[in-house]
């Protein structure tokens, strides 16, 4: 069951239409679409999507938040973006840090550019959905604690680790400039998997922690080891440079 919680929330969803914005604020209780018409979406209180409901975002939307505001999907959210026209989730405010966004299993997050957030949270994305061809920088703390799939995605200048976990995988992405390391396994139960990654530039470890699969990674410049793992058992390290 997907759980609600640290937020103080409204029993309906408030929309505004003004300027040619749309202001989100409180509870999405049917099914919706952020399209064009729609953007930039203003999300100006903290906003969940009720179980059994979906979220669409469609190609080039913008979703703005307020400072510590956050996006909670209890439901479903699709946002499925394009290379040239991506959907691109930030701060309403030039110098404030909004909150997070929590997703999970069969949410997907496609060609979206996540930024600015993790403002009072561990981490800008809590996610056990997937995430493909994203980038995800500039959180004041983590860009992404997953237990979910990441593929094809740049995750930078975050202010904490790129990417904690103890289950799920990241594929295929870069893992670059993040303030207290590349990657963190955070479980010795750890099913956590990290194959065919670019990790370089960040303060701290490339890769550390409880990691259960460690597998044809490229990894330079980190200001601590490239890899320093915990032990658990059958942990597997290979092919790595």
């Amino acid at each position: 069951m997907k759980i609600i919680s640290r937020l103080f929330l409204s029993v309906a969803l408030v929309f505004t239409f003004c300027y040619g914005q749309t202001e989100i604020s409180g509870v999405i209780a049917q099914n919706t679409t952020w399209g064009p018409n729609e953007s930039p979406v203003h999300v100006v209180g903290n906003t969940i999507v009720n179980e059994s409901i979906e979220l669409i975002v469609e190609p080039g939307v913008e979703v703005l938040f307020d400072s510590g505001i956050s996006l909670i999907v209890n439901g479903e959210i699709t946002a499925i973006g394009e290379e040239y026209n991506p959907i691109i989730f930030k701060n309403s405010n030039d110098g404030e840090n909004w909150g997070r966004i929590v997703i999970y299993d069969g949410d997907v997050l496609r060609n979206c550019i996540i930024q600015y957030g993790g403002s009072g949270n561990d981490e800008m994305i809590l996610s056990s959905g997937i995430m493909d061809s994203c980038i995800v920088i500039y959180s004041v703390t983590s860009g992404i604690s997953n237990s979910g799939t990441i593929s094809n995605s740049t995750i930078s200048n975050n202010g904490g680790y790129g990417v904690s976990g103890e289950i799920g995988i990241v594929l295929n992405s870069q893992i670059a400039d993040n303030g207290s390391g590349g990657i963190s396994g955070s479980s010795w139960n750890s099913d956590f998997k990290i194959e065919w990654n670019l990790i370089e530039h960040n303060q701290g470890d490339g890769i550390a922690g409880a990691v259960k699969l460690v597998q044809d990674n490229i990894l330079f410049s980190n200001t601590g080891y490239g890899i320093s793992m915990d032990g658990i058992s059958n942990m597997t390290i290979t092919k790595n440079q």
